[in-house]
């Protein structure tokens, strides 16, 4: 996920309680989003989290719905969940959370996006669910790339003739 610097001034923000600074911080966001042409989907998502806060309740649960419209109702968006959260669907924020979850869990541990799966695991202990088990990445479940094998070769043939050169240097 490419996010602008003023996705995360915002997310300071409204984890410090900052309310208006955090929604003009997502305002740009949003901006950006949608000047880039990219689905915008988890900046509309935090700025309607803001507006939210900010006492737009019938705006945040519009933004609410027609996020959901375009996702399926199959959003892996973090902050989509903590917004259907905050809105009181609490049904609605563990599903999207969860598979929010399994997105960030990715390949297993360690290869997890550590900082978006521990706000998960947050918002699911808020909502008192039981919290998934994050697997293991499994080498096997890996199959090595079709250019690896040639990209070892070429380093042994170095390796060698490295080994050759230093040898022959040594007998001179």
């Amino acid at each position: 996920m490419d996010y602008g610097i003023s996705f995360y001034r915002g997310i300071h923000h409204l984890d410090r309680g900052e309310t208006d600074q955090a929604e003009l911080a997502f305002a740009e966001d949003l901006t950006r989003a949608r000047a880039s042409g990219a689905p915008s989907h988890v900046e509309e998502a935090r700025h309607a989290l803001t507006r939210l806060r900010l006492g737009y309740r019938d705006e945040a649960q519009e933004a609410a719905n027609g996020l959901d419209a375009r996702t399926g109702g199959e959003s892996k968006n973090l902050q989509l969940a903590e917004l259907w959260a905050e809105l009181g669907d609490r049904k609605r924020a563990i599903e999207i959370a969860l598979r929010t979850h399994d997105f960030y869990v990715g390949q297993g541990e360690p290869y997890v996006d550590r900082w978006w799966l521990n706000r998960t695991r947050n918002l699911l202990t808020s909502l008192g669910e039981p919290l998934p088990e994050i697997r293991q990445y499994d080498p096997a479940s890996d199959p090595p790339e079709p250019w690896e094998a040639e990209v070892r070769e070429f380093f042994e043939k170095v390796r060698k003739e490295r080994l050759e050169r230093e040898a022959e240097e040594k007998t001179q």
